[in-house]
């Protein structure tokens, strides 16, 4: 049942169709060497770039972005430079499901970078490091994505890496479309619960409601 636990790598990622006219998909690759996995990710957005950083550093919401999220929260001891961030995810990756946990350490930077780095001791991951680089361009923003991350659980040889590099390329894609939605409506300025007010969760799993 361990390979549910690939679900966890698509919090950081991470969170399906998009519209071309406002989300352009330059480049997304998903690479596996070892038991380390590796994403690299540029596409272009019809938001503002303060408006993607505000949306991607809003921790206590980041559920918008990633269904599989049922907890977001900030912890205490950080620093005004550093901010601690806990994310509790449910989720399924074939038939089987599994709750996991992971904390990180965020550091941004003149609005246009962020980066985190996974904190084991609190984590379902032996080490982790992503990285978003954000630029202005004539269509919006422009998004550089980079991720590396090692978990600290077994993942089948076969079928595993298959099936996590399927689910982490379906999540960046509804992560950009999510983005491109809260970042160009009203939506956006609203509480996520509000949003999704009929979120359902099982045990062991989250479902959308028909209704979202």
């Amino acid at each position: 049942m361990r390979i549910t636990a690939a679900f966890a790598l698509l919090s950081l990622l991470a969170t399906q169709l998009w519209a071309a006219e406002q989300l352009v998909m330059r480049a997304l690759t998903v690479e596996h060497d070892g038991e380390v996995y590796q994403v690299r990710l540029e596409a272009v957005v019809n938001v503002p770039p303060d408006r993607v950083f505000g949306l991607l550093t809003d921790y206590e919401r980041l559920d918008r972005f990633n269904p599989g999220i049922v907890v977001a929260e900030r912890l205490e001891g950080g620093s005004a430079e550093v901010d601690r961030v806990r994310t509790v995810l449910e989720g399924c990756v074939l038939f089987f499901c599994r709750r996991l946990e992971r904390v990180e350490t965020v550091r941004t930077n003149d609005q246009r970078r962020i980066t985190t780095r996974l904190v084991p001791e609190g984590s379902d991951f032996r080490s982790g490091e992503t990285r978003w680089v954000l630029a202005a361009v004539t269509e919006g923003t422009r998004l550089r994505f980079r991720a590396r991350l090692l978990p600290d659980f077994w993942v089948p040889p076969v079928i595993g890496p298959w099936a996590i590099e399927r689910e982490l390329r379906s999540n960046m894609r509804t992560m950009l479309e999510r983005l491109k939605r809260y970042g160009r409506s009203a939506e956006g300025h609203t509480r996520s619960r509000d949003v999704y007010p009929e979120k359902l969760r099982h045990p062991g799993r989250v479902v959308d409601s028909p209704n979202g």
